[in-house]
């Protein structure tokens, strides 16, 4: 009998997100409204990157194909890099095809305009003539169109685990995401839909505890937890924490406001 593969499929937010992964977050200078962190606070950071490493690491083992999705509204090469000097956090696109290659994932260059404007998936990341249309509905967009392209992709047989992360601390992406898949516009393939809230801004400038990250699941096919410590709850919907709670901050909100990046 043929073993079926295991097939895992990210999609992942970068600013105050993926983008702790990355050293172009450490700079001597802090910009007013960007996510630079000085090296003084390298400690902090480790331990954020440990944990979402972990994570990572948690969610692809025993893999046997993992595939990397651009789930940041850095749609196209001009927004990545409008953003990228905003922020001074480093290429999205650079630093995510660092990433699957440091850890043998695929990255998939496919972005929102390939789909807008329905060309060849790839076509966007290569070209800055090209830009994405973006607004506050567009996290449901990208995952959509990303669903859509692993669709083509495979076949209605294949086994498929899909985890978008993203740090969204009011829930505002994730409910819209939520609230636009279900199991009748879900792919075949999708058997585990898993939304995961990381943010690891309480832990770095506001000098809490520890970074949190956040099973925020609503599992539309599979029953199977998306974390070790996971325990079902009425609705099937999972808002749990799987790392500890941060501490309050010990510095005020006015002290902070100059640390953090303007909303866009």
């Amino acid at each position: 009998m043929e073993t079926r593969k295991k097939i895992v499929i990210i999609s992942h937010d970068y600013d105050e997100c993926a983008d702790i992964l990355f050293d172009d977050i450490l700079v001597p200078t802090i910009y007013e409204y960007s996510l630079a962190i000085p090296p003084s606070d390298l400690p902090r950071v480790e331990k954020c990157r440990a944990k979402l490493k972990k994570y990572h690491e948690d969610i692809t083992a025993g893999a046997d194909v993992v595939e990397f999705y651009v789930g940041s509204n850095r749609q196209d090469i001009t927004k990545d890099e409008v953003i990228m000097e905003q922020n001074k956090n480093g290429s999205c696109f650079t630093n995510f095809k660092k990433l699957c290659a440091e850890n043998g994932w695929v990255f998939r260059e496919f972005l929102l305009a390939d789909a807008q404007k329905q060309l060849e998936p790839g076509t966007t990341m290569r070209s800055k003539d090209i830009e994405s249309v973006t607004n506050r509905e567009s996290k449901a967009a990208i995952i959509q169109a990303q669903l859509k392209d692993i669709e083509q992709n495979y076949s209605a047989s294949d086994h498929i685990e899909f985890y978008f992360v993203d740090d969204d601390r009011n829930n505002i992406f994730l409910n819209s995401i939520k609230n636009s898949i279900s199991p009748n516009n879900l792919p075949p393939q999708i058997k585990k839909f898993s939304l995961i809230q990381y943010d690891w801004n309480d832990a770095v400038y506001e000098y809490a505890e520890d970074a949190k990250l956040k099973v925020h699941t609503e599992h539309v096919i599979s029953a199977e937890p998306a974390c070790k410590d996971h325990k079902p709850q009425p609705s099937n919907i999972v808002s749990h924490s799987i790392f500890s709670k941060s501490v309050p901050t010990a510095i005020t909100a006015e002290d902070n406001k100059s640390r953090r990046r303007k909303t866009t």
